[in-house]
């Protein structure tokens, strides 16, 4: 039996974006729909305070010990401390697992990491950026130009 597939938006909010923010308001639209107990995984773009949020609230599994040795737990000092408002209720969201958008990581390799690579390589960068900008241009005269455009198309093949 296929899963049937669905996607929700992340409505706008004011103030600041921050990890536990994010995860109070996936927390609050996941009960309002009624979907919290059926949300098997979550995509969002690679944003720190997404991923963030998701790494702060995954369910805690526990791990079957085998070994009868004492085991040290550390806990963090905002669980022990008590909370208040939007703090407290956070504290108590779990998010479902995490996925980062395929595309939005191609996108920040594409810009980002090739730029990086350009900047150490200053002979390719020079031919990279001249042969870029002759494509914009052919790009941008094919667009704005039905004759441009229809040359430029019947050249392809």
């Amino acid at each position: 039996m296929e899963r049937g597939k669905a996607a929700l938006v992340f409505p706008r909010f004011k103030g600041c974006h921050t990890y536990d923010k994010i995860a109070l308001e996936l927390e609050h639209i996941h009960s309002s729909y009624g979907i919290s107990h059926k949300i098997t995984q979550t995509v969002t773009d690679n944003g720190s305070n997404f991923v963030k949020a998701f790494k702060m609230y995954q369910p805690i599994e526990e791990e079957d010990s085998e070994d009868d040795e004492e085991v040290v737990i550390f806990t963090d000092i905002s669980d022990v401390l008590p909370h208040s408002g939007e703090a407290a209720a956070a504290a108590n969201a779990t998010l479902p697992p995490h996925q980062r958008c395929a595309s939005h990581t191609l996108n920040l390799i594409s810009c980002t990491d090739v730029d990086k690579w350009l900047l150490s390589k200053p002979q390719i960068k020079a031919v990279y950026r001249s042969a870029t900008t002759k494509c914009t241009g052919l790009l941008n005269k094919a667009s704005q130009s039905i004759v441009a455009a229809e040359t430029t198309s019947s050249q392809k093949s």
